[in-house]
């Protein structure tokens, strides 16, 4: 759920990074530079009206399966897969939303984590790749959930992308002796380094920006602090390929090695970016961003070209806020986003005592209102509309 940020959410300063230089363009595509300056408009459009072959999952929920920040979605073989950073679990449920497993144990043994911090599938091996962020390296499980083995790496790394079949991209965002952002490794062994921190640049983690996504031709990657997003190709060669301008309050790219100033101006809510979510289907990508002190979805599509926000041309209702930014796609181009039924009741109880329209359509708002402390999370899996209709 959207939340407004509080300013004591600052005091992670070792957690930030800066960020790369630049690379050379390697491959002739368009890049999509999106203005955020959208007019408002004062007949939005209802966020419904963006989807197109919507689907609602009920996970199973109970004490093994208990869900508190779905970073991680994947859906394949009929099976879903949630990781949740926050617990350190990866949950395994049928496509119906039927608790099937619990992967993970803590621990320094064979198949546990000290620190589980992402989760990927390589599809071509059929293996679930599990990132343990304090002993640095990569845990192999089978797609039932059985340990595999486990490859060390010399580095420490917080995102891992499965980019082909054997090869796995690492976002370093940590203090690096090779100083480049992002390693990929085939079959173990290195393959090619990418975004070079500064000569004696001592990067750190920035948990809201700075972001690996898989699409169609390998992987979108960004920078942390920074407003570019790039296309990372399977065979490691890399173009930018969306741009976002947030106008005055941009955070200014010349600038994003300048940490004290880039923590300094967050802190008063100065700089306006991009966030450390976002996914890209054949119709579009969607992704979060921050204004001031409060982050919301964005929705931009192909076929038109035009973005929707909310406040601007959305509706910013119950509906708009209780939607979460995706944690993933399907193969067949699904988003897969989710609601937190427990977390939206409150707001669509606010909306209807004074007469608004929440967004919800008659048979999901009653679900959310039936819903409970025990109820698990709702999946949701959708399509952009080829148009705004």
């Amino acid at each position: 759920m959207k939340l407004h940020i509080s300013l004591t959410i600052f005091l992670l300063g070792f957690f930030f990074v800066g960020c790369s230089k630049h690379p050379n363009k390697s491959k002739d595509i368009a890049t999509s530079y999106i203005n955020m300056d959208v007019p408002e408009v004062n007949s939005k459009s209802e966020l419904s009206s963006l989807f197109s072959d919507f689907t609602i999952i009920e996970l199973e929920s109970g004490i093994d399966h208990y869900i508190k920040e779905p970073a991680r979605i994947r859906i394949y073989n009929n099976l879903i897969y949630i990781f949740d950073r926050t617990l350190g679990n990866l949950l395994i449920f049928n496509n119906q939303g039927k608790f099937i497993k619990k992967v993970l144990r803590k621990g320094k043994g064979p198949g546990e984590t000290v620190k589980a911090y992402d989760f990927d599938i390589d599809t071509g091996n059929k293996q679930l790749l599990i990132l343990d962020l304090a002993l640095k390296q990569t845990l192999h499980f089978s797609l039932d959930g059985d340990y595999l083995f486990v490859e060390k790496n010399d580095f420490q790394s917080f995102y891992l992308s499965s980019l082909a079949v054997g090869k796995i991209a690492y976002y370093i965002g940590y203090f690096d002796l090779k100083s480049f952002n992002l390693q990929i490794k085939e079959k173990g062994k290195k393959f090619k380094s990418l975004f070079p921190f500064p000569d004696k640049m001592y990067p750190m983690h920035f948990i809201f920006s700075g972001y690996m996504a898989k699409n169609q031709e390998g992987i979108l990657y960004s920078d942390a602090c920074s407003d570019n997003v790039y296309q990372i190709y399977r065979d490691g060669t890399l173009n930018l390929k969306y741009s976002f301008d947030f106008g005055p309050k941009a955070w200014n790219e010349s600038d994003r090695f300048d940490f004290n100033k880039f923590f300094l101006s967050i802190s008063r809510f100065e700089t306006d970016f991009l966030r450390n979510y976002f996914e890209e289907s054949k119709e579009g990508l969607v992704f979060e961003y921050q204004i001031g002190n409060q982050y919301r979805t964005g929705y931009y599509l192909f076929a038109n070209n035009k973005l929707y926000l909310p406040d601007k041309n959305l509706i910013y209702n119950a509906y708009c806020n209780g939607l979460n930014t995706p944690r993933g796609i399907t193969d067949d181009g699904k988003f897969i986003s989710y609601i937190e039924p427990y977390l939206v009741k409150k707001d669509i109880v606010d909306e209807e005592e004074k007469g608004f329209e929440t967004g919800f359509d008659l048979k999901l708002r009653n679900q959310i209102m039936n819903s409970d402390l025990e109820t698990g999370i709702f999946l949701v899996l959708y399509r952009l509309r080829q148009n705004e209709g």
